[in-house]
């Protein structure tokens, strides 16, 4: 695990360096993280959610 976090901050450090893509962009990390808040807003809403995400935040995840 450590592994692929170093090869992917040295990715990211390499990326600004040489301005280039990063193999995994920002934008994936957000949306990755916006899918696992919408699972937990249907989870306490118990209904369906439509993405993007307005008005879901971290600080609304608490059971």
């Amino acid at each position: 695990m450590f592994s692929v976090i170093f090869r992917y901050s040295e990715n990211c450090k390499q990326s600004i360096e040489l301005h280039q893509m990063p193999y995994v962009p920002a934008q994936a990390g957000r949306d990755a993280l916006e899918l696992v808040l919408a699972i937990y807003k249907s989870h306490l809403d118990k209904a369906p959610v439509s993405l993007p995400l307005y008005d879901f935040g971290t600080k609304d995840m608490q059971l």
